[in-house]
């Protein structure tokens, strides 16, 4: 643990770390391997998934190393490699068909609005594999700026905002974690998605552990504008939550009958104007 951290941060961080096994087991971990039997979420409804990406068969993610490998990806007998940013797709041989150095890049930008390749995809979720099974005791290399407390789900949680290291590759750099009284980890907040209401929305969870985007963006700044009203709040669109930020609203709706394409709707200072280019399906 870095001297940054100290008083209630630091004991907060102590018993977390306790409650997820010490740190004697963290230090012994080497490999988590998982088998993702379906994925849901608004994201990766729009982003392509079972159009332009698949799941692996299986992931063996190395959280130490920054790493996950991810087998029968994206076919049968092909295979991903995420490292610390970088992504490898191989064919059956072992010969490179795809490679990145730095993969973020591919976000930036109008970039951020196409549909994943699989090295997109393989970017996205391995970072997201590496750094998740890493927490909370990867929280000790960042910085903790100030603690919070709210109540979710009937639960007292005490938080911590955290500035991660720049070398590490996940959401956002600033990041909150919220901890119940045992210090089990129960929310990592990145940014705020707003649906309906003002009320929040998770765009995913992964067991006890949930995330909420401020956008597509990996990079995406997290203090969170109020959103612009609905651009057509008629009974027949129905809201999945609206991703904001400082120049502009992206609302997503859906049709209130049958699983029918995801709209998007663009607001900005005297223009609305619908994508064409979404045919993402709303997830059931």
């Amino acid at each position: 643990m870095t001297a940054a951290w100290s008083g209630e941060a630091a004991a907060l961080l102590e018993r977390a770390v306790a409650r997820h096994g010490g740190w004697a087991a963290w230090q012994a971990l080497r490999c988590v391997t998982v088998a993702p039997r379906r994925l849901g979420g608004l994201v990766p409804a729009l982003k392509g998934f079972g159009r332009t990406f698949r799941l692996p068969a299986r992931a063996d993610v190395f959280p130490h190393e920054q790493r996950a490998v991810f087998h029968d990806y994206p076919t049968p007998g092909r295979r991903g490699t995420f490292t610390a940013g970088a992504v490898e797709l191989v064919d059956e041989s072992g010969a490179v068909v795809e490679a990145h150095a730095d993969a973020r890049v591919r976000f930036r930008g109008l970039r951020k609005w196409r549909r994943w390749s699989p090295a997109d995809a393989l970017y996205f979720f391995g970072y997201a594999l590496s750094h998740y099974h890493s927490l909370p005791f990867s929280l000790a290399d960042g910085r903790p700026l100030a603690i919070r407390r709210v109540r979710c789900d009937g639960r007292d949680l005490t938080g911590v905002d955290v500035e991660l290291p720049a070398t590490l590759h996940t959401h956002s750099r600033r990041q909150s974690f919220y901890f119940d009284a045992e210090g089990l980890l129960r929310v990592s907040v990145s940014g705020w998605l707003r649906g309906d209401g003002g009320l929040p929305r998770s765009l995913g969870s992964k067991s006890e552990l949930q995330w909420i985007e401020l956008a597509e963006d990996p990079g995406g700044d997290r203090e969170i504008p109020e959103p612009a009203p609905i651009p057509d709040p008629m009974a027949a669109l129905l809201p999945q939550g609206v991703l904001a930020t400082a120049g502009e609203t992206i609302w997503v709706m859906r049709r209130a009958i049958g699983n029918g394409p995801l709209l998007a709707y663009e607001v900005k200072p005297g223009r609305v104007w619908l994508r064409p280019k979404s045919s993402a399906r709303a997830c059931s």
